[in-house]
């Protein structure tokens, strides 16, 4: 017997915008074109195929301020923070442009964004605060969240939630 499993990732209001591209209330913080229409689609896919599904994964994007990615991490040298999209490189961190917030932490990310670099696709960029565990944006879209919780009553079974991004 064939097993049918869904995976869904980070289907949070942080990063819903509506079809017009607008932030879901105003209130996402990285909002996607389109992607209302598409969390749309997926509830009722989910309602249409509900007892075929064995198992469904959703993984939530999970922060908290303080993160290495986040503007709190970052002190400029008058003690300003990174506006979001900045980009930290190594040589910004040891000339002192960008200074983590706990100096005991210099040398630990001189050697985190230098390992991003190495890669030769990765910088440190730093995002607006999103999916803050416990606001509004770390909440699944609501018509997911209904579909997902009616597979549970009805299949008896839990959804998996992973969450990930919680170490700073």
């Amino acid at each position: 017997m064939t097993k049918a499993q869904l995976f869904i990732i980070d289907p949070q209001k942080d990063f819903i915008g509506t079809d017009k591209g607008d932030p879901l209330d105003g209130k996402a913080t990285l909002p996607v074109k389109g992607a209302e229409g598409d969390m749309k689609r997926l509830s009722r896919m989910i309602a249409r195929v509900r007892p075929k599904l064995d198992d469904i994964i959703v993984t939530l994007d999970s922060h908290r301020p303080i993160d290495v990615a986040h503007p709190a991490m970052w002190r400029g040298p008058n003690g300003e923070r990174p506006n979001p999209y900045t980009i930290i490189k190594s040589s910004d961190v040891k000339s002192g442009m960008w200074s983590p917030r706990l100096p005991d932490l210099r040398a630990r990310m001189i050697r985190y964004t230098k390992a991003l670099e190495a890669t030769g696709k990765y910088l440190l960029i730093i995002w607006p605060e999103h999916c803050l565990i416990g606001t509004w944006g770390h909440t699944v879209y609501d018509d997911l969240m209904g579909e997902l919780l009616e597979w549970e009553r009805s299949q008896f079974v839990n959804v998996d939630y992973v969450t990930k991004g919680t170490n700073p």
